[in-house]
């Protein structure tokens, strides 16, 4: 006999979501987002496809972006702060969907996203033998982690 998920348990799912697309905003900012504009429901014809193609447009240009080595830290307030409030944005959007309460999710995702800024950082420079390499493993692991907290 199966039982239906609790309140609690949903509340936990929720948290452990809203952990997972922190830490894959931490390593790169537009993944969350793009993760979750990509298993929004059933899209409308417009408005919806639009979100998905600029979701997807950021997200590229981000992944680009990164392995220029003009590319600023994202340990510098101009790279940080707007990561932690993405992941507050997306910690917000993912207890919305799960019909939650949104203050331990946003407390959540954004301290994951702060937390894997930093070990972003510590392994690029762990792998700055091998630059490309090293980002594309982050590329990998971002992508995963954010579908991981969106998908069913």
């Amino acid at each position: 006999m199966t039982r239906s998920p609790g309140r609690r348990d949903r509340h936990s799912e929720t948290l452990v979501r809203a952990a997972l697309i922190g830490a894959a905003t931490g390593l790169r900012s537009q993944y969350g987002v793009t993760a979750l504009s990509l298993t929004a429901g059933r899209p409308r014809p417009a408005a919806r496809s639009w979100l998905r193609r600029a979701a997807l447009t950021a997200a590229t240009a981000e992944g680009v972006a990164d392995k220029l080595p003009s590319t600023p830290s994202r340990l510098a307030p101009r790279g940080l702060l707007p990561r932690l409030g993405v992941g507050a944005l997306t910690g917000a959007a993912l207890a919305r969907r799960h019909g939650g309460p949104v203050t331990a999710p946003v407390a959540v995702a954004t301290a994951s996203a702060l937390t894997f800024s930093l070990a972003g950082a510590g392994w690029r420079r762990l792998t700055r033998s091998h630059p490309a390499a090293g980002a594309l493993a982050e590329d990998s692991t971002a992508a995963v982690l954010a579908w991981a907290a969106c998908v069913r």
